[in-house]
């Protein structure tokens, strides 16, 4: 009768378990500072289309094709550019993921550090100072998909134009306040 009944069980938890998640095959993640979340469709008619000619648009094609998030909030200070895109792309804490602001004093070294500043690491094109994410103390959803798949996904990084600006900016200044 135990029998019976434990195989009654088994079957009855197989018969509802949650079937196996398809695996993401293309993650984008786009962050644009000061871009409020009503934005792509308050100003969709500025954009190109979605589709266009057999072309693929932009941010129509993303909000038609993607997953769009229009309510999503992060429970977290500070709100700076460094912290928001640490929570954002690994679902921690500043307090947890490192990155507590976009600087920070350094005890050691009795300098000021910003957050993705690394002396160690190789710049490639554009002005910037080297910058990798050494300060980073917790895995990305880019690090994540690459243990899911044994190594076979492919994980991709790009500042854009304002972080190279900032970076040039925040050197100019150092130089300046050495000098």
């Amino acid at each position: 009768m135990k029998a019976l009944a434990l195989s009654g069980l088994l079957v009855t938890s197989m018969a509802f378990a949650a079937p196996t998640p398809l695996r993401p095959r293309l993650v984008v993640v786009i962050s644009i500072d000061q871009f409020r979340g009503d934005y792509p469709a308050r100003f969709s008619d500025y954009f190109l289309p979605a589709k266009s000619g057999g072309k693929v648009g932009g941010i129509n094609y993303l909000m038609e094709q993607g997953a769009v998030f229009t309510d999503a909030h992060y429970n977290h200070v500070p709100t700076a550019t460094g912290p928001g895109h640490a929570v954002i792309l690994t679902g921690s804490i500043p307090a947890l993921t490192g990155i507590i602001e976009n600087n920070w004093y350094n005890r050691d070294t009795k300098k000021q550090v910003y957050c993705v500043e690394d002396p160690s690491s190789e710049t490639v094109g554009g002005p910037s100072s080297p910058m990798s994410p050494r300060n980073l103390f917790v895995t990305t959803v880019g690090d994540e998909l690459k243990m899911a798949t044994n190594g076979k996904a492919k994980g991709k990084g790009s500042a854009g134009l304002a972080e190279t600006l900032a970076a040039k900016k925040a050197t100019e200044q150092e130089t300046a306040t050495a000098s």
